[in-house]
Formats: C-alpha cells, sequence, structure tokens
C-alpha cells in the first residue's frame, strides 16, 4: 500500500511540473483504496505565435564551359539556383537533394546533397551545382531533380530541369595551307634550316581542347629542330590558329619530296587522323617573316570569315523530320562567259554554306536531312526540289521543310511572276529558270507539317553588284501568288529593290542579320519576332552600309495566316529561364 501511494505521489508531482495556465487536462489515478481525480493545466503553443520561413526557388540556370547550353564530354558546367526565404522566420538546416531521373543518361558527375545551412528572412542564396562530363557521356537529356528540404519541413515545391548532353563528337582538323620558307628564301638547301607554317583550323562545331599532334617524317635523313609534338590546347568552333615548324634535312638526304606528317589525336584515344604536307626541294620559296609579321599574320586570320561564320550555337537535340535544301548560286559567268563577273552574286556560296551549318548546329536538323547545292544548273535544282519533296512525303505529316537560296531572281516580263536563276540559264531563257510558284506548289503538295522558306535574291533582275539587269531594259516588280499549305516565306527585299551585299561580313546583308539573330538566340525565337527584327534592322543596316533602301518581307499561306507569327524552331522547355 506505501508503495502505490508513493508511485501515485510521484505521478502527480510530474504532471503537476509540466502543467501551465493555457487550457485544463484531466488524469485519473487508480489506488487501491480509492480513485483520485487530479486536475492540471498544460501549455499550449499557438501556431499562430511561430515565425516560420518561406523557401521559394525564384530562377535556376544552366552555365557551361563554352556556353553552347550543353553538357559535353569532358567539359565542367554548373547549375545556379536562386533560393529565397519569403517566410517571416529563419530557415534551418537547408539542404538540397539532386537526383538524374533520366536513366538512359550516363557519364555526369554531380553532388546528390549539398548542404546550405540558415537562410534568413528576407535573404536569397545562389547555391551552384557542379557538374562534369565523363569521357562516356552519351548524348540525350538529362532531367534533373532539385529537392529543398528544411529542418522543420518548411519546403518549397520542387523544380525540374532539363540539359541537353552530347557525347564524343569527333574534331574536324584541317591543314588549310602550308607555307614553307627559308632565312634568306630561294631553293631550299640541304642541312639548313626549312620553316613549315600551318595554317590549322577547327572544322567541327565543338572546341577543340587539348589535340595532341606528333610530327614524324616517312623519310630517313631529315631531322625536326624542336619538340616532335606539340598540343592545341584550345581552339574554338571553326577557328583558325597558325603553328610554325623547324626541321632540316642531313647533307646526303637522297630524295627531292619531304613528306611531312601530322598525327592529331586526343588523349581519349577516340580521335586519330594523319594529314601529310610535301615540300618539293626544287621549288623556290618564300624568305621568312619576322615575329612581328607572324603576330600580324595571325591576327589578320580573324578577319578572313565573319562574326557568324564562327561559333555556332550547337545544340544536341535532332529533329529526325526535319529536312532542308539550301541552293547558292553564286558563280554564273562560268555557265555564261558574256556576262561580266558582276553579274554574279558575290557571297552568295558563302551564305549558303554558312546557313547549312546553322541547319545542322543551331536548327537542329540531322546532318543527314541537308542537302547543298553549289552553283546549280537549272537540272540539278529541279532533281533536288523533286528529291526532297517525295522524302517529305514518305516522312509523313510530321515532317518539316526548311529551303534556302541566295542567287539571282528575275520576274517575267509579261506575267511578272517569279523565277529563281540557276547558273546555267540566262535572262533571256526564263522558260528554263525555276518559277517560284511552281517550288511553292510542289513543296505544299507534300502536306508537310511546316514549310520555311529563306530567299535572298531579288526578283527585279538586280543583283548585290550588277545583276542581269544587262540584259533588260528596264525592272519589273514581281507579282507573288497565294500560297497553299503550311508555308511561310521570308523574302530579303520588296518590290524592285535589289538584294544587296555586306562586303564588310562577306554575306548578302539579309543572311547576314538571319544567322546573327539565330546565333543570338540560338533558334529560340518565333517568326514573329525575327520577321520584326529583319525588316528593322536589314532596313536601317542597308541604308547605312549600302546608300539603298531594302525592306524584307514576309508571305504567309492562308493555313497558317493566324499561327505563324508564334511558331518557332524550338520552343524552350521553361520559358523565361537562362538556357
Amino acid at each position: 500500500m506505501k508503495l502505490s501511494k508513493y508511485i501515485a505521489f510521484l505521478l502527480i508531482l510530474c504532471s503537476i511540473s509540466i502543467s501551465a495556465n493555457s487550457q485544463y487536462y484531466r488524469t485519473i489515478i487508480v489506488g487501491k483504496s480509492s480513485t483520485k481525480k487530479i486536475s492540471y493545466r498544460t501549455k499550449k503553443i499557438e501556431e499562430s505565435s511561430y515565425l516560420k520561413p518561406k523557401l521559394e526557388i525564384i530562377d535556376y540556370s544552366f552555365i557551361d564551359e563554352n556556353s553552347n547550353g550543353v553538357l559535353e564530354q569532358d567539359e565542367s558546367a554548373n547549375i545556379e539556383i536562386q533560393l529565397l526565404n519569403k517566410g517571416d522566420g529563419t530557415a534551418r538546416d537547408v539542404y538540397l537533394g539532386v537526383e538524374l531521373l533520366s536513366r538512359e543518361i550516363e557519364g555526369i558527375e554531380y553532388k546528390k546533397e549539398l548542404f546550405i545551412g540558415n537562410i534568413y528572412t528576407e535573404i536569397t542564396r545562389e547555391i551552384i551545382i557542379p557538374l562534369k562530363g565523363k569521357s562516356y557521356l552519351n548524348t540525350g537529356i538529362a532531367h534533373f531533380r532539385i529537392e529543398v528540404n528544411e529542418r522543420f519541413g518548411y519546403i518549397p515545391n520542387p523544380v525540374n530541369i532539363k540539359i541537353g548532353t552530347n557525347d564524343y563528337i569527333q574534331p574536324g582538323i584541317t591543314i588549310k595551307e602550308a607555307m614553307f620558307s627559308t632565312d634568306k628564301g630561294g631553293k631550299v638547301q640541304l642541312s639548313y634550316p626549312v620553316y613549315l607554317r600551318l595554317f590549322i583550323e577547327n572544322t567541327s562545331p565543338k572546341d577543340i581542347k587539348n589535340l595532341e599532334v606528333d610530327i614524324y617524317f616517312d623519310n630517313q635523313g631529315c631531322v625536326l629542330l624542336e619538340d616532335n609534338k606539340f598540343i592545341i590546347s584550345s581552339l574554338g568552333s571553326y577557328e583558325s590558329m597558325i603553328k610554325e615548324v623547324v626541321f632540316t634535312t642531313k647533307k646526303n638526304y637522297p630524295y627531292d619530296i619531304i613528306p611531312i606528317k601530322f598525327h592529331f589525336h586526343d588523349k581519349y584515344k577516340m580521335y586519330s587522323e594523319i594529314k601529310s604536307v610535301f615540300l618539293d626541294l626544287n621549288q623556290v620559296v618564300a624568305s621568312r617573316t619576322s615575329p612581328e609579321e607572324d603576330k600580324n599574320l595571325i591576327e589578320s586570320t580573324k578577319f578572313l570569315v565573319a562574326d557568324v561564320d564562327t561559333g555556332i550555337p550547337y545544340d544536341s537535340i535532332r529533329y529526325p523530320n526535319r529536312f532542308a535544301l539550301v541552293i547558292g548560286n553564286e558563280d554564273y559567268t562560268k555557265h555564261q562567259p558574256a556576262l561580266k563577273s558582276e553579274s554574279n552574286v558575290i557571297y552568295a556560296k558563302n551564305d549558303a554554306t554558312i546557313f547549312r551549318k546553322y541547319a545542322i548546329n543551331t536548327l537542329g536538323i540531322p546532318k543527314e536531312n541537308v542537302f547543298l547545292l553549289i552553283n546549280a544548273t537549272y537540272a540539278e535544282m529541279k532533281h533536288e526540289v523533286e528529291r526532297i519533296s517525295k522524302i517529305i512525303e514518305k516522312s509523313g505529316d510530321r515532317a518539316e521543310l526548311v529551303f534556302y537560296y541566295a542567287g539571282h531572281g528575275l520576274p517575267d516580263e509579261n506575267t511578272h511572276l517569279p523565277y529563281l536563276i540557276p547558273v546555267d540559264v540566262s535572262a533571256t531563257n526564263l522558260h528554263s529558270a525555276i518559277k517560284l510558284s511552281d517550288i511553292y506548289k510542289r513543296f505544299s503538295e507534300t502536306g508537310a507539317e511546316m514549310i520555311t522558306l529563306f530567299i535572298d535574291a531579288c526578283f527585279t533582275g538586280g543583283g548585290r553588284e550588277s545583276g542581269l539587269l544587262s540584259a533588260r531594259a528596264f525592272s519589273v516588280e514581281p507579282k507573288f501568288e497565294l500560297l497553299n499549305g503550311n508555308m511561310v516565306v521570308f523574302l530579303s527585299s520588296s518590290g524592285t529593290q535589289s538584294s544587296l551585299p555586306y562586303h564588310e561580313k562577306k554575306h548578302g546583308i539579309f543572311t547576314y542579320f538571319l544567322l546573327k539573330k539565330l546565333m543570338e538566340t540560338r533558334a529560340y525565337i518565333s517568326y514573329g519576332e525575327l520577321s520584326d527584327y529583319l525588316s528593322k534592322t536589314v532596313a536601317i543596316e542597308s541604308l547605312r552600309i549600302n546608300s539603298k533602301e531594302q525592306d524584307p518581307k514576309v508571305h504567309i499561306s492562308i493555313n497558317v495566316k493566324d499561327t505563324w507569327q508564334d511558331r518557332s524552331f524550338k520552343e524552350p522547355s521553361t520559358p523565361s529561364r537562362k538556357f
């Protein structure tokens, strides 16, 4: 009995020690002698009195080393998160959980958890999640889920971030020029130094890093006077560099030719290519230039290409149902000797060549789906228009077509209907030219989901320099017919205007600003925005550069008259984000 009373007494003391003055609770203690009812108070914390945090991810971005928006092999990158505490209280022991949901993507090194600590009210914390592309990274879309955790469970909704990944891209290396020289010039003398200056270009859409180059000779009796290898530490996409090699021969060298081989290879042993250069000992070579002249030569190479010709944005996402036909007709005098050289469409070849690179790299068209014609004849143009039309038909109604043309255009004197002019067709023989309305009709018959045409040509008989007007007594304003199908046509000029060159950039002025906008936006731009940009920019810059008017315009088919402005080559998965 005494023990029972003692236990009951202890229970009462414990109950009293935790009591408070906010609300009554009742405990019943049962003993052998009697049942006692004891009332006490316990404290209840009002939720409204506790200062709560409120975390929110207000922005996020993906930043990679070469700024092309894609994680590549052996590349470091960051996902940057902006995390704001909008609440009245402090967020305690905050940490991020990072999960890669795309199980098919391999080769990404990342931290699965990052501890942040406390975040006080009205404070924004920038959190960096480091990523690394490994040597076995494969191509695809890496889907990350980012979750924020807090000690008391005050967490925001997770965010999903999609990042393009790209597996190994074979470097594209070209020795564009090899120039031999000696100290005094003239014929090469045995056992005296010979200098070889290499003009090396990166022709791939990926920056080259740490590419090793081994130098060796096939024939004995040749000696390098410096290291037998060098490293291309960094060379941007479509950029060039100059490398000088010094060698000599023994006095008894028995051959007239010196073959020099350059073995380009990477550290992963996934790329290996040998390129050869030959020196004929009977040829006369120039005297070696000074280091200062070498420097000037290197600087001058920067101006061999326009700014839009290098660093072309690359997207690993491919659109297998998207196709392109690209035509650049520049050299009309080769097939028509009576024409003056001014009748050629200067830079049309460069226009088409660079547009093809954008079609592949930036518009996401598979390389095998892009068809290029340079200085195309009537038969070649006719054949390729028909061939790509049949491909589109067989690809189904989800297929898309991009058509680009730079060259001469001309209207019929009687009907005023515009024609595209192959390089072997004269202004007086339009029955062998390609009627533009026939191209529209054939493309619309394919049933393609979208057909986009960029035409850098005028249809007045004029051209970038002199044009084909020598065959005409007057200029004719072209007449454009109604379009069918799902078609949008971007034309470089209006009425009787000429489509002019941009000599400094070595492009047609319309094409240059088209490429510039695709580069700046990485093709994340609507057709309406692109049309507004070209109309305003080309009109102003043509007056400034060429002192002539050139006003681009757009023709739209009835099917897309209400929707074309919102159309885009690429739709961003997370609008307003910096990807």
